[in-house]
């Protein structure tokens, strides 16, 4: 990983590495708008407006930005190092159902509890009390809620075009970093034998002596 990070600063043109270099700034730049879409919708119709907007937005969009680039820069990279073309489709799936699980599901569950758990403390929504409702009919309750946000301002359409989007995006990025890291692989291969032939030197043969023989 060391030798291909310095080739891939090197290297001329920049276009041959570029989702090498970028490529996890694209997917950190895909996770951060579409969990903070995915924040704002449900603070809004949470009506939560100042409220823990801090830790809202810290945990449900800015764990999934570091996490995302950071998968896609150190793990996958290091599988792509250590294996190769041996499993070419199964890095870049995982890569495609971390991006997608981080960026759409992990915001919108962490969220939503988040969200019900500041509106009832803060008291922005109308709430039943506890004691007038049995535990199914709370979670009913609740569910019927979510429901209801959701299906507010096409929230759910929104919700599959985000994951597809990235599911896409994760998948294609991680593929077209394999590829480059053949190509820079087969740079390092080319001149380690360019190394071990000039090591061996050039063979002489003398003409008088292959002739007497």
């Amino acid at each position: 990983m060391g030798k291909m990070a310095k080739l891939s600063t090197e290297w001329e043109p920049k276009s041959d590495v570029w989702f090498h270099t970028y490529g996890a700034y694209l997917l950190c730049g895909l996770t951060v708008a579409s969990s903070t879409y995915i924040v704002a919708h449900f603070r809004q119709h949470l009506r939560l407006e100042r409220y823990a907007r801090m830790v809202m937005y810290s945990v449900g969009a800015g764990f999934p930005f570091i996490a995302a680039g950071t998968y896609n820069q150190y793990w996958s990279n290091l599988y792509i190092a250590r294996k190769g073309e041996r499993c070419h489709t199964c890095i870049a799936v995982k890569n495609a159902v971390f991006q997608s699980g981080m960026t759409v599901l992990y915001p919108s569950l962490l969220t939503c509890l988040m969200g019900f758990f500041y509106a009832q403390s803060y008291h922005t929504i109308p709430s039943v009390p506890a004691n007038f409702l049995s535990s199914k009919e709370q979670a009913a309750h609740v569910w019927r809620l979510v429901q209801a946000i959701a299906e507010r301002s096409h929230f759910s359409k929104i919700m599959m075009l985000l994951f597809l989007v990235n599911l896409f995006a994760g998948y294609y990025v991680s593929e077209k970093q394999q590829e480059e890291c053949v190509l820079m692989f087969k740079k390092i291969l080319d001149q380690q034998e360019m190394i071990v032939q000039a090591n061996r030197g050039v063979a002489v043969v003398d003409s008088y002596t292959d002739s007497f023989h």
